[in-house]
């Protein structure tokens, strides 16, 4: 099993490679095609707050795939390292503030976007959110962190 999922890997690394070949240059692929199609190019969360200057370390690349399933909501949390989504399925509502102490109650100070299957999203760089599947099936997602090596992913809000 392991050395079938390093070849997978291999073969995934492999088509990328060759996906980024034929989007730059003139190379015949010789059966079949591939399609390279750039989701997300931004230098700015969804909310275009640019994006943090990454740290002069050699960075720490996460990867999670994660199942939120109908009705559930993600505790109030923040991310203090760069990290970028990928819906595959189902739709996620995420609200922020802009309140730096994580105050939701003022409504000038809240914003909401649905993020659904197909839809890729910066999240927001040190500000106080939270996810509620407010649909009918699991919204599920693919997310990736990247980060000096030893930083959490998350800091969740304190508890009142």
């Amino acid at each position: 099993m392991k050395k079938l999922c390093l070849l997978g890997l291999g073969l995934t690394f492999t088509l990328a490679s060759f996906a980024s070949l034929a989007k730059n240059s003139d190379v015949a692929i010789v059966q079949g095609s591939l399609k390279s199609e750039e989701i997300l190019k931004t230098n700015e969360s969804w909310d275009g707050s640019p994006l943090p200057i990454l740290p002069a370390v050699s960075p720490e690349v996460t990867v999670v795939r994660l199942t939120i399933p109908p009705g559930a909501i993600l505790p109030i949390h923040l991310h203090a390292v760069l990290n970028v989504g990928y819906m595959l399925a189902g739709e996620l509502t995420v609200t922020r503030t802009k309140d730096p102490g994580g105050d939701f109650s003022d409504p000038d100070n809240v914003e909401q976007i649905i993020v659904r299957a197909g839809d890729a999203v910066v999240e927001n760089f040190n500000t106080w959110h939270y996810g509620e599947n407010m649909g009918t099936e699991d919204a599920q997602l693919i997310l990736m962190y990247v980060a000096a090596p030893g930083t959490p992913q998350a800091l969740i809000a304190p508890q009142p």
